[in-house]
């Protein structure tokens, strides 16, 4: 795509959204850019321009992908743990109502969280105080499911269980289990649509601000920019929650941490102006001491400063060694306080010096661990690599001995080019006549013949299985794929003649990698189903009677941007040109996720990972 063309196409967003995109920082939004263009699959930034002002709706997909709306309840939960407790301290002598502000709040998850928390210290607490809790976000979407107040099953994962029992009523639907907020909930959050880097719309001073999440988007001018409304919105004492990622390391402002680990900010009080310590100084003011009236006048109009300690010793011994004394402790004191304030001075430069130093080392940790992360996947894909090619190299070993084999055996006994004959007891039909060079090929080293532990056929990535009910040699009845994710796993099947095929596929097309669908084909979606859809028939599987079950397209969130809406429109695709039904799917979503098919039942199983049994797809 040419490059010159996406600062105008930046502009035309800016236009149809109202967004000020250069508050973001510029890769994060050209990665946006980029990644929707190309799930449209448009050419050019012109082209997706065009695009735009033919479809309208474009607007609300783009704001869709673009925002970052990954939330649930509770998220992170030994945050609101904290935040629990920082309350019931907070609430000590508080004589009026408690504010919260969310922003962002996506879709409604924090906010609702929070008033969950609120609900119970109410019924806990006496005399605990009202409160009004405000969530904005500038995703219209996002605010539309937060004003329904209904989620999924990924929403409320985390959610302890007495929440959950207490504010939400369940609802089974075709898509899966759906969690309807309690209207108590939702009348305690105040939802406003607003970019809360320009500003916020209410005037109203708040105690604790929550702002996860957000300050990693945008760039170093407008963090100062929207650090600046939320300190001017907080009240002096009130708490900022950042998100876990987030620290404010070399940003000018007055909030200071109180727990680095959870990245809790409190607003300093301002310190006591030079105007006041001057006020409040002890100092003797130039202004003569007013004598006793029984001094004579002529000597009380002829006194001067230089010769007031002769008057002095006139006053009782009492009042003079008083005066004397507080002439030697009030400069004292004066140089006390000022070296005491000096002190204080060193010692918040330090704190703050160390509170740096810890941010630098929880982000190189982080660094560090996520480096750590990588190559130990890395080497998970190389020592899977390593086994296919061990598995490879075994299966060209043994099919040269079968052929060299085969070659002695038809030297001996049999005419050259007549067709095998059937082998007894294996139950299978002999093979039609074919050339000698059909079995130089090596189909059968990604097909998984074995059961595991469990009587599964388990496929990895780039493998397949074949079930035939009516065949001896058949070892087991069920397939199954564990930690499937974006990849698809596509199950064929003729119930008649009860012939059953199952591939795991990770790409949309072969042409991605050179000879990418010779080595590896069930790796690809294009040439799986085409090689799969010939080793069923071969098995006995009848084309009239097949049915598809396709599995899998979700977009994880831990992985990078990848194929999941490329595979999804692939396999539909492929088995709609081969005129191929679809009986069960269960596509996108954005958890890896476990199955389990039985041929027997007719019956697939299906696990996301955070939950702990399996449950029936109908």
């Amino acid at each position: 795509m040419e490059p010159k063309s996406i600062d105008s196409l930046i502009d035309k967003l800016k236009e149809a959204t109202g967004i000020k995109f250069e508050y973001y920082q510029r890769n994060f939004l050209e990665r946006r850019i980029h990644f929707r263009v190309k799930n449209l699959e448009i050419n050019s930034y012109q082209d997706y321009i065009n695009y735009l002002a033919e479809n309208p709706g474009e607007i609300d997909h783009f704001l869709n992908k673009f925002t970052i709306n990954y939330t649930y309840f509770f998220r992170n939960y030994e945050i609101f743990e904290r935040f629990e407790e920082f309350i019931r301290q907070y609430l000590i002598g508080l004589k009026r109502p408690i504010r919260i502000w969310s922003a962002p709040c996506a879709s409604g998850e924090e906010p609702y969280s929070i008033a969950m928390i609120f609900d119970k210290l109410k019924s806990k607490i006496i005399n605990f105080p009202d409160y009004e809790i405000v969530a904005s976000d500038i995703d219209k979407t996002a605010l539309g499911i937060a004003k329904a107040g209904v989620y999924g099953e990924y929403s409320i994962h985390e959610i302890p269980k007495s929440y959950l029992e207490t504010h939400f009523t369940r609802q089974d639907t075709q898509l899966g289990p759906k969690f309807t907020i309690s209207e108590d909930i939702k009348n305690k959050v105040e939802l406003i649509e607003e970019d809360i880097i320009s500003g916020h719309k209410k005037n109203s001073k708040y105690d604790v601000i929550f702002c996860r999440n957000l300050l990693i988007y945008i760039n170093r001018e407008s963090k100062e920019k929207l650090l600046r409304t939320l300190e001017n919105h907080l009240v002096h004492g009130g708490l900022l929650i950042l998100g876990k990622t987030e620290m404010l390391v070399n940003i000018q402002s007055n909030f200071k941490s109180i727990d680095t680990n959870n990245h809790f900010y409190v607003k300093s009080k301002l310190n006591p102006s030079i105007k006041v310590n001057k006020k409040e100084s002890p100092i003797p003011t130039k202004k003569p001491i007013k004598k006793k009236e029984n001094k004579p006048a002529n000597v009380r109009k002829t006194i001067k400063r230089e010769n007031r300690e002769k008057i002095v010793p006139t006053l009782s011994e009492e009042k003079r060694v008083k005066i004397k004394q507080n002439e030697r402790l009030k400069p004292v004191k004066i140089e006390t306080e000022n070296q005491m304030e000096s002190r204080k001075k060193i010692l918040d430069n330090r704190e703050l010096q160390i509170i740096r130093r810890l941010n630098q080392i929880e982000l190189r940790e982080k660094q560090l661990n996520e480096r750590e992360l990588r190559l130990k996947q890395r080497e998970v894909q190389l020592g899977q690599k390593e086994v296919l090619i061990g598995l490879r190299e075994q299966q060209i070993e043994d099919l040269l001995e079968q052929i060299e084999e085969k070659e002695r055996k038809n030297d001996k006994s049999k005419p050259r080019g007549r067709p095998p004959s059937k082998k007894k007891g294996t139950g299978k039909k002999a093979l039609p006549t074919k050339p000698a060079s059909v079995d130089l090929s090596i189909d059968d080293a990604d097909r998984i013949v074995h059961p595991n532990i469990k009587g599964e056929l388990n496929l990895p990535v780039g493998h397949y299985a074949i079930i035939n009910s009516h065949d001896i040699e058949n070892k087991s009845s069920k397939f199954s794929v564990y930690g499937l994710s974006s990849g698809i796993v596509l199950i064929l099947q003729d119930k008649v003649h009860k012939v059953y095929g199952m591939s795991y596929m990770l790409h949309p097309k072969s042409t991605a990698v050179n000879n990418g669908a010779s080595l590896f084909p069930h790796r690809y979606i294009d040439s799986s189903v085409s090689v799969l859809l010939d080793k069923i028939l071969y098995n006995g599987a009848n084309k009239d009677n097949l049915e598809a079950i396709i599995v899998g397209g979700a977009n994880n969130i831990y992985e990078q941007e990848g194929d999941y809406q490329d595979n999804i429109d692939a396999i539909t695709q492929e088995l709609f040109s081969r005129h191929i039904s679809i009986e069960k799917e269960f596509l996108g979503g954005i958890s890896e996720r476990s199955l389990v098919y039985d041929t027997i039942r007719n019956e697939l199983l299906i696990k996301k990972k955070w939950e702990s049994h399996y449950r029936r797809v109908s």
